[in-house]
């Protein structure tokens, strides 16, 4: 028995996966969003009704053209208000040096702004500071549990 996990959340719910990826150095892989402001683990929302690891390997084609498995749920959280979309830690393994190689943001013309300026890879203690703070809740809860 398999378990289908887009009918674990009301349908018409929209949530967050976000990928837990490292190197293989145990540093994490990170964006850094054109807007300028903190830094994000890679994944993003998906649509009504899609499971958090769809969204997760969805936006991992689409912004770092890159295949990943996501594996199991890290950690969870979920607004008190349900005024924002649940989002969920995945594990997604380690990256091998051809992966990351291969690693490239989308390409953007004139007309079109990049979501992403850059990617790296950093040790999880240097981007506690720097990480979106509901990213820094997630990865403190997995490290509490793993």
């Amino acid at each position: 028995m398999t378990l289908n996990t887009a009918r674990l959340t009301p349908p018409g719910t929209r949530v967050r996966g976000l990928a837990r990826i490292t190197d293989e150095n145990g540093h994490l892989l990170y964006l850094v969003p054109d807007s300028g402001a903190e830094w994000l683990l890679p994944g993003g929302l998906g649509l009504p009704g899609e499971s958090a690891a769809g969204a997760l390997a969805y936006h991992m084609r689409h912004a770092l053209a890159v295949q990943v498995t996501p594996g199991y749920v890290l950690a969870v959280e979920a607004s008190p208000t349900l005024a924002t979309e649940p989002s969920y830690l995945i594990d997604c393994g380690k990256l091998s040096p051809e992966q990351i190689r291969s690693l490239q943001l989308p390409i953007t013309t004139r007309a079109t702004t990049r979501e992403y300026l850059a990617y790296g890879f950093a040790d999880p203690a240097d981007l506690s500071t720097r990480l979106h703070p509901t990213h820094r809740s997630l990865l403190s809860a997995a490290t509490c549990t793993t």
